[in-house]
């Protein structure tokens, strides 16, 4: 009833006074302002929340995936203010979990405010509620999935004592394998799931980079370009891929299946983007010359 109480009061007050357009008006204003009220009350529930894990929560709203949103921007904040790459791949990530498109919606309120109060999450609190919500789940479908999404988002985060510490306290309280978060997800996209509709021990790209200096590595080696790709090739190879994993795009997939592809292409994804930034934004090795920078230059400008 709160939610309708602009919308009525607008109505009928502007109703009396200009007649049938009057109520029209009114509708639409007090249909405005109710708009406002809601969005300060949902802000008000998440502040609430991110502060106490414990503070109840509509319906409407997952607790879990607020802690996982909660914690994620955390460890995205210790690479430096958070990018749209790591947004994408926590959306991702929720996609898999969240079923519905108000829920959907509900999340990236939940994001945008996460990131605003950085600084005021209860991070020790936040993650324990993660660990406590996903023992409701399968943890061999939900671990390697959450686990893959905390090793990109700290990918480029100094490697210092104190931020190695604070990413394996987050670990700890979560219940996920901090190794593999520290190492950055050297272990592969997807250990064990070549084909979203099959189990196949191989990577999702099917090769590996060679030893020459030029791109990241690992990011070469995950979408199975070379070391000199150009900004077109490696586009390519990502809109393949992520026809392939994106889990908006299977069907037909049963709980494993999909969780496996969720964790894929976050791989694929986090790869992607760590390419990209390095070549459209100039911070390719020296060593590469005139190959990839000059080759996206080219790509671009056609």
């Amino acid at each position: 009833m709160p939610m309708i109480f602009g919308r009525l009061i607008g109505a009928v007050t502007a109703g009396i006074a200009a007649g049938p357009f009057g109520v029209i008006f009114g509708f639409v204003v007090g249909y405005l302002v109710d708009q406002l009220l809601r969005e300060r009350q949902v802000r008000r529930i998440l502040a609430r929340f991110y502060r106490d894990p414990l503070s109840p929560l509509p319906r409407r709203l997952d607790a879990a995936s607020l802690a996982l949103i909660a914690v994620t921007v955390h460890l995205s904040t210790l690479a430096g203010p958070v990018r749209r790459g790591q947004v994408e791949l926590l959306r991702v990530h929720l996609r898999h979990r969240l079923k519905t498109a108000a829920k959907l919606r509900a999340a990236d309120r939940a994001i945008d405010e996460a990131i605003r109060l950085q600084h005021a999450l209860n991070i020790p609190a936040l993650s324990l509620c993660l660990r406590a919500r996903m023992r409701g789940r399968p943890a061999e479908l939900e671990q390697p999935a959450v686990t893959a999404l905390f090793a990109e988002v700290v990918r480029g985060a100094p490697e210092t004592p104190d931020v190695r510490n604070r990413i394996a306290a987050v670990c700890e309280y979560a219940a996920i394998d901090a190794e593999q978060v520290l190492a950055r997800g050297d272990t592969g996209p997807a250990a064990g799931f070549s084909d979203p509709r099959s189990a196949a021990s191989a990577d999702p790209a099917g090769s590996a980079a060679g030893e020459a200096a030029g791109l990241d590595s690992r990011a070469c080696a995950i979408l199975g370009v070379s070391r000199e790709a150009s900004a077109g090739e490696i586009k390519a190879v990502f809109r393949r891929l992520a026809g392939q994993f994106h889990p908006d795009s299977l069907c037909g997939l049963d709980d494993e299946q999909r969780a496996r592809s969720t964790e894929a292409f976050i791989r694929i994804k986090g790869a992607y983007d760590t390419l990209m930034e390095e070549i459209e934004g100039g911070r390719c090795p020296p060593a590469l010359g005139r190959t990839a920078r000059s080759r996206a230059a080219q790509s671009r400008t056609a």
